[in-house]
C-alpha cells in the first residue's frame, strides 16, 4: 500500500536555482561492499521516503574511497528519459560531464569504457546516486574529447554515463556520511555507542556516550578535539515512529581520550525514540587519518 501525500510547493518562499555542483563523486561498483536502498515495492510506502535510501547504508569495501571529479561549470547535469510502454516504463538516467583541459586521469577514463561506476550528484542541498546493486553506470559512446579549433574554445573530456532505473536515481538521506567516504576506513577506528543502537528502556536521565576505538583528531584541523568541536560536530534528536525528525534536545559533550560523554541540559522524555549523531566527514583516526569503520549514529527509546 502507498500513503500519498499532498505535493506541494517547497520553493514558493526560496530560490529553486537548476544545475548540479561542480564536483563529483564517485567509485568503482567492486569497491562497495555494501547499498542502500529504496523501501522495497511489496511493503507499505510513503510518498515522502519513496524515492531515498533509507534502507541499509552505502558501504565501500576496508581499504577504498570515493574520487572527486571536477566539472567545468554549468556543464554538469543528471536527467532520467523515461522509456518503455504504457505498462513497462522504466527511464535512463543520464549524466553529463566535462572536465577541463586534456588531464591525464580524465583520459584515462576512456580506455576503460566498460568499468562499472557509482557516481553520486548534488543539487541544491540534495544528493544524487547514480548506479546501484542491480545497474552499475556505463561510460556511453556519446560525448567527446578533443583541443577546440580557436583560441575562444574550450578544450576538455565531455563524458557522458548512463544506468537504468525505475524512476529519477534515488536520493542520498546523508550527505556526510558519503562525503566521509572520500576517506578510506581505518578497521582500528570503532565506534560504540551506549545506548547502543535499538536500545529501549534507557533511562530517562542516561548520559550517551561515543567509544572511538582510536584517538580522533579533527578533520579540519587534523589536531585533537576540543570539547567545543566535538560538541559542535554533535546532533541529538528525537523522532516519530517512521524516524521523522521531530526536535532538538539540547546538551553538551565533552571527550576525554576516546570517549565522548554527551550530557543532555534535562531528562529525556519517557517513551520516546532519540538519534544521537556525529559529522563523519569530521572524525579521522590520529595516525592512520582513516575514517570511522562503523555507523555515525545511534537510535535508542527511553523507558
Amino acid at each position: 500500500m502507498i500513503e500519498y501525500q499532498d505535493i506541494t510547493n517547497t520553493v514558493k518562499e526560496k530560490g529553486n536555482m537548476g544545475g548540479a555542483w561542480e564536483d563529483v563523486y564517485f567509485a568503482p561498483k567492486d569497491d562497495f561492499a555494501e547499498f542502500a536502498t529504496r523501501p522495497p515495492e511489496s511493503g507499505d510506502r510513503e510518498f515522502t521516503t519513496m524515492n531515498k535510501l533509507i534502507i541499509g547504508q552505502d558501504r565501500l569495501k576496508p581499504g577504498k574511497k570515493l574520487y572527486k571529479a571536477y566539472n567545468t561549470l554549468e556543464k554538469v547535469s543528471l536527467t532520467a528519459p523515461r522509456q518503455g510502454e504504457i505498462d513497462g516504463i522504466s527511464h535512463k538516467p543520464t549524466l553529463e560531464l566535462f572536465n577541463p583541459g586534456l588531464t591525464s586521469e580524465a583520459l584515462a577514463m576512456l580506455l576503460i569504457p566498460n568499468q562499472s561506476w557509482i557516481f553520486y550528484v548534488r543539487t541544491g542541498e540534495q544528493m544524487f546516486r547514480v548506479g546501484g546493486e542491480q545497474f552499475a553506470a556505463k561510460l556511453s559512446a556519446e560525448g567527446e574529447v578533443g583541443t577546440g579549433k580557436t583560441t575562444a574554445d574550450l578544450k576538455g573530456n565531455s563524458m557522458i554515463f548512463t544506468t537504468y532505473d525505475v524512476g529519477f536515481p534515488p536520493e542520498v538521506v546523508d550527505i556526510d556520511a558519503i562525503l566521509a567516504m572520500r576517506n578510506a576506513v581505518d578497521e582500528g577506528l570503532t565506534v560504540v555507542y551506549a545506548p547502543a543502537h535499538g536500545d529501549t528502556l534507557v533511562l530517562v536521565d542516561a548520559d550517551p556516550t561515543i567509544t572511538f576505538g582510536e584517538a580522533v583528531v579533527n578533520a579540519d584541523t587534523l589536531a585533537a578535539f576540543t570539547n567545543q568541536e566535538i560538541e559542535a560536530i554533535i546532533t541529538l534528536k528525537s523522532l516519530d515512529v517512521d524516524g521523522n525528525e521531530v526536535a532538538n534536545k539540547p546538551f553538551t559533550a565533552a571527550i576525554l581520550g576516546n570517549v565522548v560523554t554527551i550530557t543532555p541540559t534535562s531528562n529525556f522524555a519517557a517513551a520516546t525514540i532519540y538519534q544521537v549523531k556525529f559529522d563523519a566527514t569530521k572524525v579521522l583516526s590520529a595516525d592512520a587519518k582513516g575514517r570511522v569503520n562503523g555507523s555515525n549514529y545511534a537510535k535508542f527509546t527511553t523507558a
